[in-house]
């Protein structure tokens, strides 16, 4: 085992935060400006919220095929000006190899392929949900609450046991998007040049960090428009701000940040609604019992025992006894419960009736899948954003002057651009 890095998450907490630390401050000491973490701040969710905080998503057409991959069946795909930066890159990588310019004794440094890149977040979310719902049928039984006789006291307990752990563990595919459980690897933005362990930072120092390609393979990513994640250094993420991948993106649409995020993604929550109706019959008929005994015990003092079976729902039933309102009211109030925005309880209720009633009036739920969700996600002062550490330190440092341990304040811009580094 390391005395200087981590191998793995098994070592004593303290032990592991230094290490930890001390990887991070050399790969940061190197001073390169396009090696970034995507660990802080705003950071932690990019390519998957646009400028107003809007949770989004890629796929589909706007995807195509990077050429050199460590497997040619493997169909790794990225977005479509993603993966043309990246296979001039590996050309150039080429040219330098040729020129005697790169050491030919590093694994993945030597020459460059792809071995993961787009990760269907869709997909990623069934997976995450078959968990979910397995725990939460687990909860119901070990709390004996899975005697509910129809869909309305199921959701009367099941809110009940999410409003303790949905802003950690969310619910809707919206949520997951934002959650630890989902990275930028779904964005189409991201591609992993190695199949390396990501808690092995002794490994990512020698065989990266440390590697004479290094240096080269760090100025190769900053001239072709790709920040490398520090934490992950064989992953590199194309910086939609950067000039080089916004001239790349014109020939597809693109040019402009703007253009970028209204081309290439589009609104997560469209798709979260959608089946956020079938995800909630799924979950009731999943859960519930074929019968539950209820006990009684009559007027004499005997016990009586009723076998009863919860009610079944079709599809067609469902959706006729379950209307637009109810299920829209749901869906809102779990995407607040989710997010945590800094709303008190009658800005909620009115943030709902106002979304529900323009619904109603225009038939369209672009109110939900834009102003909503940008009101619910903004992350001024939310604990770990960037907005939360400028005003955290402001305060500090006013305290400061107030009581005198400094003599003058220092008054300077802020960016709060999700793009550039």
């Amino acid at each position: 085992m390391s005395d200087e890095f981590a191998e793995s998450n098994t070592e004593r907490t303290d032990i592991l935060f230094n290490k930890r630390l001390r990887y991070k401050q050399l790969v940061f000491g190197e001073g390169q400006n396009n090696i970034v973490s995507f660990l802080d701040g705003e950071k932690i969710f990019y390519g998957r919220i646009d400028r107003k905080f809007v949770p989004i998503e890629t796929g589909g057409y706007v995807l195509k095929p990077i050429n050199n991959t460590s497997d040619p069946t493997s169909g790794i795909v990225a977005i479509n000006f993603v993966a043309d930066m990246f296979n001039d890159m590996i050309n150039q990588f080429k040219k330098q190899n040729m020129r005697g310019k790169i050491s030919l004794d590093n694994e993945f440094l030597s020459n460059l392929k792809a071995y993961k890149a787009y990760v269907d977040p869709r997909k990623e979310y069934n997976n995450y949900k078959s968990i979910y719902l397995d725990t939460l049928k687990n909860l119901f039984y070990s709390k004996q609450a899975q005697k509910f006789e129809n869909f309305n006291q199921f959701v009367n307990t099941l809110v009940k046991f999410l409003s303790v752990s949905i802003d950690k563990q969310p619910f809707t595919y919206t949520g997951f998007l934002k959650s630890k459980h989902c990275t930028v690897m779904s964005s189409g933005l991201a591609i992993e040049i190695a199949d390396a362990e990501y808690q092995d930072d002794l490994r990512k120092y020698d065989d990266f960090v440390q590697s004479k390609n290094w240096p080269t393979f760090v100025n190769t990513c900053n001239i072709y428009g790709f920040m490398i994640d520090y934490n992950v250094p064989w992953r590199i993420v194309a910086d939609i701000g950067a000039l080089e991948c916004l001239q790349r993106s014109i020939s597809y649409g693109g040019g402009t940040v703007e253009k970028i995020t209204h081309k290439f993604f589009k609104p997560a929550s469209q798709h979260s609604y959608e089946i956020f109706k079938k995800t909630m019959l799924e979950a009731y008929n999943y859960i519930k019992p074929e019968y539950y005994d209820e006990i009684s015990v009559c007027q004499d003092g005997s016990i009586m025992k009723k076998r009863k079976s919860p009610m079944k729902y079709d599809a067609d039933r469902f959706y006729r006894d379950f209307n637009d309102n109810y299920f829209l009211s749901l869906y809102l109030k779990m995407r607040i419960k989710e997010e945590q925005p800094n709303l008190d309880p009658q800005e909620t209720d009115r943030l709902i009736k106002e979304a529900i009633t323009t619904v109603n009036k225009t038939g369209k739920k672009e109110v939900i899948h834009k102003k909503f969700e940008s009101i619910i996600n903004k992350t001024f002062d939310k604990r770990g954003s960037l907005s939360y550490s400028i005003n955290s330190n402001r305060l500090r440092t006013l305290d400061d002057f107030e009581s005198g341990l400094i003599d003058n304040l220092t008054v300077s811009g802020d960016s709060n651009d999700f793009s550039g580094y």
